[in-house]
């Protein structure tokens, strides 16, 4: 039995060190570069006919008299403004330069 016993004893010391050593090193490691979040947006000009679609996070885009330009989350379409997106929103200008973000129409400024 006592030998059983001293078994598990020395078993039990290098998992003791293992987690040890995991819970420290989980503490002190940092990232030494941490990547920023990009964004993106994803797009579509429609014009009699034909239309340009896509998707990034700087757009510069003309189909027919519609164009539209996305800097810097800046949405201006036609040389109008139409305020900021979120990441991952979804642009579309009609036929008529009509402008809708995420299924909803915009203004200008």
């Amino acid at each position: 039995m006592k030998e059983i016993a001293y078994t598990l004893a020395l078993l039990s010391i290098p998992m003791l060190t293992l987690a040890c050593h995991r819970t420290e090193s989980s503490q002190t490691s940092t990232p030494s570069n941490p990547a920023a979040k990009a964004v993106s947006y994803k797009y579509e000009i429609r014009d009699a006919g034909t239309f340009g679609s896509g998707e990034a996070e700087t757009i510069h885009a003309t189909v027919g008299k519609n164009e539209l330009s996305v800097q810097e989350g800046r949405l201006t379409v036609n040389g109008k403004a139409y305020g900021t997106l979120k990441d991952k929103d979804s642009i579309l200008v009609d036929e008529s330069g009509k402008v809708m973000v995420n299924g909803m129409q915009r203004s200008p400024e």
